[in-house]
């Protein structure tokens, strides 16, 4: 600016900046990669600047470069960021490079389960398998929650249902067979025998037990089982076996037994007759005044009937007096008693039960108030208890007739010969006092 009369002549400064001119790097990028606990990334590509004005001498320089994920953890499209990338050339003054980015993504690592715990006995307790994650990364940890707990026994399959850690996933194989085995059951209390009187009417055996895991169970033979505690009417010995019945969860107990006797009543018991009457001529002979004990439908007439010698009782008949005859027989195995079957020789029909003898071992049965000089006819059957009721063992004895006083011999032991309704004989001596 010339100066003139309205200005000053004189010089003026200023400053100014020219800033670089960014470039960055394109061509470059980050492999998507499974989780492995850490953020290294991998480079793929060439890479190659971009932004660099036409004539300069600038170039790219690389030195140890990486790339890294921004976080360890699994993830989609997550930041990706290169380093030892760098500018080289005469003109590098006049540029400034960025750093490249990318996307990539980190998949969660698969593992693997390692199972225990498989075998159970029932508790009352929910119980499961316990699974433990395998091939985890060094310093992770990973817990495994697992679906299908189950409390009865039986058998059943539990599923590796979820992990603690994002990083992991499982496999497809994820489910295992475990088991909840039964445990036992027991008698907290165990029956105990009654003592039952015989009454004529049913009585229950024993007092009943108490079951834990189960149901008590009673049994009078040992293979038909019920929760009913068992009953009988008769007089005898009987065997009542039990046992718990365990539940779902719960195994039997081993069956046990005890013995249970129903007393004979006094006045049941085997006694001596009414003592000799007179004869009373004007009335057909009554020679077996029976005890009051009610006659056994189920006996038939035995006559004729096929002779079973390992069941068969042999009457054995001899006097005990004049007006008395004691009746022998052979013991039967198994036996409970016998029921005496008796009458005059003159009787027709069935005969009517005289006694029931009780007691297996008792073998012998005297007849008083007979009529001297007359013939009488008995027969024997051995009986035992089934299921409460009396059964009797195989088939009677033969029908013999004896007589109770021989005449025409004052004193000493005659024989005699007695015939069998089905064609058998037995031999007896009568001793005559």
């Amino acid at each position: 600016m010339k100066e003139t009369d309205e200005y000053l002549g004189g010089t003026a400064t200023a400053s100014f900046t020219i800033e670089k001119r960014p470039v960055t790097i394109n061509g470059v990028t980050a492999a998507d990669k499974e989780y492995d606990g850490n953020t290294d990334a991998i480079v793929n590509g060439t890479p190659a600047l971009d932004g660099i004005l036409e004539g300069d001498n600038v170039s790219l320089a690389a030195t140890n470069v990486s790339a890294a994920f921004d976080t360890k953890d699994v993830g989609t499209d997550k930041a990706v960021t290169f380093t030892g990338y760098s500018l080289a050339g005469e003109d590098v003054a006049n540029y400034s490079l960025t750093q490249s980015t990318a996307k990539a993504s980190i998949t969660a690592k698969e593992v693997g389960l390692s199972w225990a715990n498989t075998s159970f006995t029932y508790d009352g307790k929910s119980h499961a398998p316990t699974a433990t994650a395998t091939g985890l990364v060094s310093g992770d940890s990973c817990a495994v929650t697992v679906s299908g707990a189950q409390t009865n026994a039986g058998s059943y399959t539990a599923t590796a249902a979820s992990l603690s850690n994002d990083n992991y996933v499982l496999l497809a194989a994820k489910t295992k067979a475990f088991s909840i085995a039964k445990a036992a059951s027991k008698a907290t209390a165990a029956p105990t025998a009654k003592a039952p009187t015989y009454n004529g009417s049913a009585q229950a055996l024993v007092n009943p037990g108490k079951a834990d895991g189960g149901t008590m169970q009673y049994s009078t033979d040992g293979k038909t089982w019920s929760t009913t505690v068992p009953t009988a009417t008769n007089a005898g010995t009987y065997t009542v076996y039990y046992r718990v019945k365990g539940d779902a969860s719960h195994d039997d107990t081993a069956a046990r037994s005890l013995k249970v006797t129903i007393a004979t009543k006094p006045e049941d018991a085997t006694k001596p007759e009414d003592a000799t009457k007179p004869e009373d001529a004007t009335k057909p002979e009554d020679a077996t005044k029976p005890d009051p004990v009610k006659p056994d439908p189920v006996n038939p007439e035995p006559a004729h009937r096929p002779i079973n010698p390992d069941a068969t009782l042999l009457a054995e008949f001899k006097t005990s007096g004049k007006t008395a005859l004691t009746i022998n027989w052979t013991k039967v195995a198994d036996a409970q008693g016998y029921d005496v079957f008796f009458r005059n020789c003159d009787g027709k029909g069935n005969y009517p039960l005289r006694q029931t003898v009780y007691g297996g071992t008792i073998t012998s049965y005297t007849i008083e108030g007979l009529k001297k000089g007359k013939c009488y006819k008995g027969y024997i059957k051995a009986w035992k208890m089934v299921n409460g009721a009396k059964a009797y063992i195989g088939t009677a004895s033969p029908t013999v007739s004896a007589k109770g006083v021989v005449k025409g011999v004052k004193k000493g032991t005659v024989t005699i010969i007695a015939t069998t309704a089905n064609g058998l004989t037995a031999q007896t001596k009568v001793k005559v006092k």
